[in-house]
């Protein structure tokens, strides 16, 4: 096996967990999967998406970093 990334246990401003690392351009994002109807269909869902940090005006003029999960994706749950 070859190691691409470590994940980090994350929650958002709603408090739903997710799994979030990078690996140089992309991103890798674990969410349960809560659409899951029959036992053969996957317990976690892994997505990627482009590495971009965001950057988002403070109110005192400085910036601070953001990332996608808060530009309107959202995590479907705890992957464990």
């Amino acid at each position: 096996m070859v190691n691409v990334t470590g994940l980090w246990l994350n929650t958002d401003k709603h408090d739903n967990k997710y799994m979030a690392g990078n690996c140089g351009a992309v991103r890798y994002w674990v969410f349960k999967n809560l659409n899951k109807r029959n036992e053969g269909d996957p317990d976690y869902l892994l997505k990627i998406s482009q590495n971009i940090k965001k950057m988002k005006p403070k109110a005192d003029g400085e910036e601070e970093e953001e990332d996608e999960l808060s530009h309107g994706m959202q995590p479907d749950g705890l992957p464990f």
